[in-house]
C-alpha cells in the first residue's frame, strides 16, 4: 500500500507548499479505477519513491468521483493523472501512469528543476483560472473583481465599440 503521507486538496496544503517553497505533486484519479490501485500500491508503495515524495514535495490525493472541478482542471489524458504545480495550482508537468523507475527518474528532475526556476516561475503572474482557489472557507477572492474588471476592459473592442472582435451591429 501507499507509504505516501496524502494530505487533501485544502488551503492549508498549498500553504505548505508556499512557505516551505516545494512543488505539490497532485495524484488524480478515482479510487475504483485498477490502474490508480496499482500505482497507489506498485509505485507509491516503493520505499524510494515514498520517501522522496515525503521529503521534497507536498503530497496531495484528489479522487476525481469527489472532486470532479479538481479533475477537470488537472486531468492530463488518463488515470492516474500525477501532475506538479506550483503552490498558486500552476502545472509545471506531469504524466499519466508512471512505474517506479520512471518516477525515479523524473521527481529529482522536477525538484532541481523547480528550485533553480522558482524564482522566474513566482514572477510571472498567475492568471486568475490557474489560481489554487481550493475553497472559500477564507471568504470569496477579493481580487476577482479586479481581475474581471480588467479582463473587460481589454475585451473591448475601441475601433469597432462593444465587446470582442467579432462583427458588431449598428
Amino acid at each position: 500500500m501507499s507509504r505516501v503521507r496524502w494530505l487533501e486538496w485544502t488551503n492549508d496544503a498549498f500553504a505548505r507548499a508556499h512557505a516551505d517553497q516545494l512543488p505539490v505533486l497532485l495524484a488524480l484519479g478515482p479510487r475504483w479505477n485498477p490502474a490508480v490501485v496499482a500505482m497507489e500500491r506498485e509505485v507509491y508503495g516503493d520505499p524510494w519513491v515514498s520517501d522522496f515524495i515525503n521529503s521534497k514535495f507536498v503530497p496531495v490525493w484528489v479522487d476525481a468521483d469527489n472532486r470532479p472541478d479538481i479533475s477537470d482542471r488537472y486531468y492530463l489524458g488518463g488515470w492516474p493523472t500525477t501532475a506538479f504545480l506550483t503552490s498558486d495550482g500552476r502545472v509545471l508537468g506531469g504524466e499519466t501512469f508512471a512505474t517506479a523507475e520512471r518516477l525515479c527518474d523524473l521527481l529529482p528532475r522536477v525538484v532541481d528543476a523547480y528550485s533553480v526556476q522558482r524564482k522566474s516561475i513566482d514572477a510571472q503572474p498567475t492568471p486568475i483560472e490557474t489560481r489554487a482557489n481550493v475553497s472559500l472557507e477564507n471568504g470569496l477572492d477579493v481580487e476577482v473583481d479586479a481581475w474581471l474588471a480588467n479582463y473587460l476592459l481589454e475585451q473591448f473592442d475601441k475601433d469597432h465599440a462593444g465587446f470582442g472582435a467579432g462583427t458588431k451591429r449598428v
